[in-house]
């Protein structure tokens, strides 16, 4: 529909009213199947892997951030010769393979290992869970927290940690030419960050699979926490802290998603779609509200603002890790 406006745009007799409306009903229907297509993924990947589940996110994320790589080198020379219709044409190829892709899962689907219904790892509300979901916490929380709602805290802690984080990167390069470095200089340095993070991904991921991700949740999240403090401290650290802090956010961007994923079918009482509609709904308000947040504050009072509020943002993600961490139901630390 998109490439259909953009088409139409070149056509004097189409009046601008009817390319206009077909263009925003098509970003409106990207837009919602967007968030639906990242559920279904989600749901089939948890159906279909009994265990290791981290991994499964990782490879899924890293493949994920390869086509993303793969397009930042395709779309601009693409841009340059043929426009913006040119791009929608050529993005129309990874759309006919997902279409392919998904045929094909939908036609495997009554051989995916975890039936689709219930499963011994999903359990239903009126069952009573006898075993004890994690170390040191109250019994008054541990009430609070039951049935559905360790999947609402699991979904507050990624939305709010992933939001600030989401927000960062809006003014994550301008921010670092404050160091002295240059706008150039500085996207490379982020994108080395970024890339170092990509290739410590996996190794987290198979030690969450063997060791558990509690340590994960609370580990990653004090440790962008910390990043943002020292980031929020100015210009005058010292290089390899900020340098380390940009490590931090990028590494945090990259292990919170996968961690939380993982975790929702162990703990989830309803139907996996549900619990994932849950967290990318929250996810997504999150991302809005912040970055909407971070562009007033950085107007009002630029990055300082924008720089403690992220820091806030962080440090109550972070002191939610820890009860969500004593609540979260683990494969590996609760067999």
């Amino acid at each position: 529909l998109i490439a259909a406006a953009l088409a139409l745009l070149r056509v004097p007799a189409v009046s601008e009213v009817a390319v206009g409306g077909l263009l925003f009903v098509g970003l409106m229907v990207f837009s919602a199947f967007h968030g639906g297509a990242h559920v279904v993924q989600c749901t089939v990947l948890s159906r279909i892997l009994p265990y290791g589940e981290t991994t499964g996110f990782v490879a899924t994320i890293g493949f994920t951030k390869l086509v993303v790589a793969a397009c930042n080198f395709v779309v601009p020379p693409v841009l340059e010769r043929h426009g913006v219709l040119g791009v929608q044409l050529m993005l129309l190829v990874p759309g006919a393979v997902s279409l392919l892709a998904g045929i094909w899962l939908a036609l495997l689907a009554d051989t995916f290992t975890v039936p689709h219904s219930r499963t011994s790892s999903v359990i239903t509300e009126d069952v009573v869970i006898e075993e004890t979901p994690g170390p040191c916490l109250p019994c008054s929380a541990r009430g609070l927290f039951k049935g559905t709602g360790v999947i609402w805290l699991l979904s507050f802690w990624r939305a709010l940690v992933m939001g600030a984080l989401h927000s960062f990167r809006t003014i994550q390069n301008g921010l670092v030419t404050q160091y002295e470095v240059s706008l150039v200089e500085a996207g490379s340095i982020v994108g080395w960050t970024q890339t170092l993070a990509l290739c410590i991904l996996p190794v987290l991921g198979l030690f969450a699979d063997c060791a558990g991700r509690r340590v994960l949740i609370v580990l990653t999240s004090w440790l962008v926490a910390l990043g943002a403090l020292v980031l929020a401290w100015g210009p005058g650290v010292p290089s390899l802290a900020w340098i380390g802090s940009l490590l931090s956010v990028a590494l945090a961007s990259l292990v919170i998603p996968v961690v939380a994923l993982s975790l929702v079918r162990r703990n989830s009482r309803k139907a996996l779609g549900w619990s994932f509609g849950l967290l990318e709904s929250l996810f997504s308000l999150a991302q809005v509200v912040f970055t909407v947040a971070v562009g007033a504050l950085r107007e009002a009072g630029g990055y300082e603002y924008a720089l403690v509020f992220n820091c806030a943002c962080l440090c109550v993600g972070a002191a939610t890790s820890v009860v969500l961490a004593a609540t979260v139901r683990d494969v590996q630390s609760d067999a």
